[in-house]
């Protein structure tokens, strides 16, 4: 069967991509062991493997994390998708993450990848073996700190339970910087400019660092949140990420915070 798109991983930024795919009456398929929303368009890594010669479509994203999935998951899938042959799957998308790179207080770009989470680690590494098997096929987008939807971002997921229970938020003690980017933008990249893009390894942020504080500041105005200094700091204190790359290949214009949030507001308040 034919889709527009087919996602690997059922976590909450594939079930919201699934969401805003659905909206605009596209064909659609999760695949996944985890539980799914999206029963009529839903299977299992098992049946997606074994059957993998029944299935084609536009544009495939990859999002799973393969370090927590069964160990020869990664192994049978790729072998299936050989099999099946690359061409049937469209472009082939794995978003990443910004978490690939230490904490710089400078503008960073995708030729300094030096992780130092175990997130971070393990999505380099899986960044490493789908490049190993799906060589030219493959778009790396290293997507910066998302925002916008239900459980997206643990941070906006803080300040909403705050400003709903009264609680109080912690934050590092020191001011840290983040690269923010509205969930909607990446939701607009598949429909727009999923297909165009050529292959390698992009980063996929707003190019524009913000503290954790100011985001907090602004997200919460007009509502009573009190937060509280943590002395625990994040490993990565600063996230400074370079989007050159990918804004002079495509043209695209990221969502600012003054946009952003508002929409976020209006979405889980």
């Amino acid at each position: 069967m034919k889709y527009d798109f087919i996602l690997l991983g059922g976590g909450n930024l594939s079930f919201h991509l699934a969401n805003e795919f659905l909206k605009s009456d596209l064909n659609l398929l999760v695949v996944s062991d985890h539980s799914s929303p999206y029963s009529r368009s839903f299977i299992s890594y098992k049946h997606f493997i074994d059957n993998v010669s029944e299935f084609e479509c536009s544009q495939l994203v990859i999002m799973s994390r393969f370090d927590l999935l069964p160990n020869d998951l990664f192994e049978r899938l790729m072998v299936s998708l050989g099999y099946a042959g690359l061409a049937k799957f469209g472009k082939i998308t794995y978003l990443s993450s910004v978490a690939v790179y230490p904490s710089s207080s400078r503008s960073i770009s995708e030729f300094e990848a030096n992780p130092l989470t175990e997130y971070g680690h393990s999505k380099l590494e899986i960044e490493k073996k789908l490049t190993a098997n799906l060589g030219e096929s493959l778009t790396v987008l290293r997507v910066s700190n998302l925002y916008g939807a239900n459980q997206v971002s643990k941070l906006e997921s803080g300040i909403v339970r705050c400003i709903r229970d009264t609680n109080i938020l912690k934050l590092p003690l020191s001011n840290v910087v983040r690269d923010f980017v509205h969930v909607r933008d990446l939701v607009a990249y598949f429909l727009s400019l999923g297909l165009g893009l050529p292959s390698g390894v992009y980063n996929f942020a707003s190019g524009q660092p913000t503290s954790l504080i100011q985001f907090v500041n602004e997200w919460s105005v007009g509502f009573s949140l009190k937060w509280e200094a943590s002395f625990e700091d994040p490993l990565i204190l600063d996230s400074v990420i370079n989007n050159s790359k990918f804004e002079n290949t495509t043209n695209f214009t990221f969502t600012t915070l003054d946009v952003g949030i508002p929409l976020s507001r209006k979405a889980l308040l």
